[in-house]
């Protein structure tokens, strides 16, 4: 009997690697387990094609599992059920941006093995399809869980956990078109247990779930968050493209810096109001 919390040290689905000079280990329970936990409370739709994914997506479904039929037509076709085709598992994964699961039949190895190749989020054995192994369910510890790992590259991984935490809240943002809702790290944060991961939503891209990717420093013990802590700040950022001026230091630069600092410490109040009164670009 596997513990809850246990792993199996030579399983294949556990792997070590690096991404530049940072170590990570991929496949651990604890993701495996905890990627399931973040899916709870959420609507998981069952589709067919692509466009039934999108309107899961649009919809709020929190992932898409992707049949060959749906149950009802299942029960038309004698009961027989299948794994879906690859072909539109993976055009599926090219068109919505929230997980994508896929079933195989209880037992059939093989099939467990060419979806963990196609990096589907989850593989369910499922006792919904026709059984390959009546007696024998599939040793899934073998299987890999795939997540990108470019997302790791923004943090220190020395003391951070080997997985992302994804904290979801019940807000749908609406960013205007033509510009970005940019997610970065609160500065001068008062809690560092955590560090918020940088990303953008594409205002052209219609309503998106305001969800917030954490990187999570504490490795032992026990840590909560108070309510009311700022996880992480967004600010609008316009698609307009912006030219700048990469040159040396000017006399005419270090004249205006000195000419800042003298109104600042001519006041026995700081007050950066006068600061706005001078041309600067004159």
């Amino acid at each position: 009997m596997i513990p809850l919390s246990g792993d199996i040290p030579d399983s294949k689905g556990v792997v070590c690697g690096k991404i530049d000079s940072n170590s990570i280990v991929r496949g651990t329970s604890t993701l495996k387990r905890g990627f399931a936990h973040m899916l709870k409370n959420g609507v998981v739709m069952d589709v067919t094609n692509v466009e039934q994914a999108q309107i899961a997506e649009e919809a709020g479904a929190v992932s898409v599992m992707v049949l060959d039929k749906l149950p009802s037509d299942v029960r038309k076709a004698g009961g027989v059920a299948r794994t879906a085709s690859i072909r539109i598992i993976e055009e599926i994964m090219d068109h919505v941006t929230i997980p994508v699961m896929a079933k195989c039949r209880i037992g059939h190895v093989y099939e467990a093995s060419v979806l963990d190749e196609t990096n589907v989020d989850m593989i369910d054995e499922s006792e919904v399809l026709t059984p390959a192994d009546e007696y024998h369910h599939i040793w899934k510890w073998d299987y890999l869980s795939h997540h990108a790992e470019s997302i790791f590259g923004q943090t220190d991984k020395r003391n951070t956990l080997d997985t992302v935490l994804k904290v979801q809240t019940p807000w749908i943002v609406y960013v205007p078109k033509g510009y970005y809702l940019l997610c970065m790290p609160c500065p001068y944060p008062d809690n560092h247990s955590f560090t918020a991961a940088t990303g953008f939503i594409d205002g052209d891209e219609g309503p998106n779930f305001l969800n917030v990717q954490l990187y999570w420093h504490e490795l032992d013990g026990i840590t909560k968050i108070p309510a009311g802590t700022p996880l992480a700040q967004y600010m609008l950022v316009k698609k307009d493209s912006i030219e700048g001026d990469v040159r040396s230091v000017t006399d005419k630069d270090i004249k205006n810096l000195r000419l800042r600092s003298t109104i600042l410490d001519n006041r026995f109040i700081v007050d950066y109001k006068p600061l706005k009164e001078v041309k600067w670009h004159e």
